[in-house]
């Protein structure tokens, strides 16, 4: 019924009037499937490839971050002091200095070395420096052969600020 009533009034157009509506039809039909189908599956697609993309630039921020924190990590790891003992085994070492040592209360060492060279002596000394540990007592004797002294001293670490 709808559809005779339709044909009749198409039938009722002029000839150029059908032309227009039959090459028009499709056109319009094909716009609103455009309009309430496609179009709103593109944006949708449109906004997830943003949200992909940022977060993808957030992944990347937060590895170099995490790159980074790591490299400060350590670094603030590698800064952290070696027990007083050990550093000073290492730094009369490296001077090439055979020496006894003692612990004694309140984190303090003694070191105690005989006959060694006294250029050893002072590049020990400004190496305890160097690496913030303090003198508090220290004994310098001449030994028996020329350029060399005993050595005793007593030592604390200086906390760094």
């Amino acid at each position: 019924m709808i559809k005779h009533q339709l044909q009749q009034q198409f039938q009722n157009l002029s000839r150029r009037e059908q032309r227009l509506l039959t090459l028009a039809s499709p056109l319009v039909i094909a716009l609103a499937i455009w309009l309430s189908l496609i179009k709103p599956l593109q944006t949708e697609q449109q906004r997830l490839q943003n949200q992909l993309e940022n977060k993808q630039l957030e992944l990347a921020w937060m590895q170099s971050a995490s790159t980074r924190l790591e490299q400060l990590r350590q670094l603030q790891t590698d800064q952290t002091p070696a027990p007083l003992q050990q550093q000073l085994q290492q730094l009369l070492q490296r001077s090439g200095i055979r020496a006894r040592l003692n612990a004694m209360p309140d984190n303090r060492m003694s070191v105690v070395a005989s006959n060694i060279a006294y250029n050893s002596s002072l590049q020990l000394l400004q190496q305890l420096e160097l690496n913030h540990i303090q003198l508090e007592q220290v004994e310098i004797s001449a030994s028996k052969r020329s350029g060399r002294v005993d050595l005793k001293l007593q030592l604390i670490r200086v906390e760094i600020e």
